[in-house]
């Protein structure tokens, strides 16, 4: 029988959360992270509502520590009225439909697809009939072959950002209960009472990417993040990724391609220019894999660009196309036009620091012709 809304209102998190403690809805509460992360969320003080669609599972969510609630993410209608009742201030989304047996996972890239996209959609819907509390879901920290999980993957941090939530990029999960008990698996790899820990931390985290490994645990603002995805061209995993030159919603009525490559931005610093009101400083690095190229695009800002790794080519309107190394740098006024950024390899990465001032608040990114 396929279950409805239950909000049952027991469990040892019943009740109202103490002062600095919040109300979150675990969407996924009996996957291998929700049952690690309900006990950290309850000890932290928060009041924790653990969706799961099996019956037999919301016994073990009470135990956990979490108002078990039955519902599908399929069922629009019934999911609308759990968050509803549940009256979440943030809606945690740990969904995934994957088989217990890792050879198997190919056989479920199209249900783990829709369950990244229309039950995120679902869950986004939901949101905005319950008062639109934060949204944070989970996605991957490694490229995925082109099909139908990498397509969703993109579709599915598209819409979170466009609603001012919080992208959770994990590395592979090792540890008890996951695919990786016995073996570390590749890069980018996380613990999952790592990943956990990192997931309770980033609650309180402004709208963004953040990346959650053990190679590389950053955050990534929208302010790049959204634009380049507009541009279709790189998808970013650092602080200062371009969000907002293209509106959110204009980016997802393009109906945009998955990027086939990342490029990895990392912020370093952001602070006010002293001395100069409304003027901020931004410092990051940028690594480019091996045949990256960026979308013709321009600044809002004054730009620095320093390699530190490998080589990229460089050209703006009106100059000359140049190959820059280690040691040798490059700049952009507000005004250039960005025609050429790319690796100048196509089996080594490269990498570079970036030194911004721009009008605090203004797109960094432009995509342009």
């Amino acid at each position: 029988m396929k279950p409805t809304s239950t909000f049952t209102g027991e469990g040892s998190s019943r009740g109202e959360a103490d002062r600095d403690g919040m109300r979150i809805f675990l969407a996924g509460a009996s996957s291998v992270i929700g049952q690690r992360l309900i006990p950290r969320l309850v000890q932290a003080g928060h009041i924790v509502g653990g969706m799961t669609r099996s019956p037999g599972k919301m016994e073990l969510l009470s135990q956990l520590g979490a108002d078990p609630i039955l519902c599908d993410v399929f069922d629009r209608d019934a999911l609308i009225q759990a968050v509803r009742d549940f009256n979440p201030d943030v809606i945690l989304n740990e969904l995934t439909d994957l088989p217990d047996d890792v050879a198997k996972i190919g056989d479920h890239a199209d249900l783990n697809a829709r369950i990244r996209t229309e039950g995120n959609h679902n869950l986004i819907e939901a949101a905005r009939q319950s008062g639109s509390p934060k949204i944070l879901a989970q996605t991957v920290a490694w490229e995925l072959p082109d099909g139908p999980d990498a397509r969703a993957v993109a579709e599915l941090e598209r819409s979170v950002l466009a609603e001012g939530g919080v992208v959770l990029r994990y590395g592979q999960f090792y540890g008890p209960g996951t695919y990786n008990e016995q073996q570390l698996p590749k890069g980018p790899r996380v613990h999952i009472d790592r990943a956990a820990e990192r997931t309770v931390e980033a609650l309180s985290e402004p709208t963004g990417v953040i990346v959650i490994s053990e190679q590389r645990m950053t955050r990534s603002n929208p302010m790049l993040a959204l634009a380049i995805l507009a541009a279709s061209t790189i998808f970013i995993t650092g602080t200062l990724v371009a969000h907002e030159t293209v509106s959110p919603t204009a980016g997802q009525a393009a109906g945009l391609a998955q990027p086939k490559v990342q490029e990895t931005i990392t912020d370093l610093m952001s602070k006010d220019l002293a001395g100069s009101p409304g003027k901020e400083v931004l410092m990051y690095t940028v690594d480019f894999p091996p045949g990256f190229s960026s979308p013709v695009h321009r600044h809002n800002a004054q730009v620095s660009v320093y390699v530190l790794e490998g080589s990229v080519v460089m050209q703006v309107r009106g100059g000359k196309e140049v190959t820059l190394r280690p040691g040798e740098t490059f700049y952009e006024d507000p005004n250039d036009i960005h025609v050429v950024s790319r690796n100048a390899s196509n089996t080594k990465a490269a990498k570079f620091l970036v030194f911004l001032i721009h009008k605090t608040g203004a797109p960094l990114v432009i995509p342009t012709k």
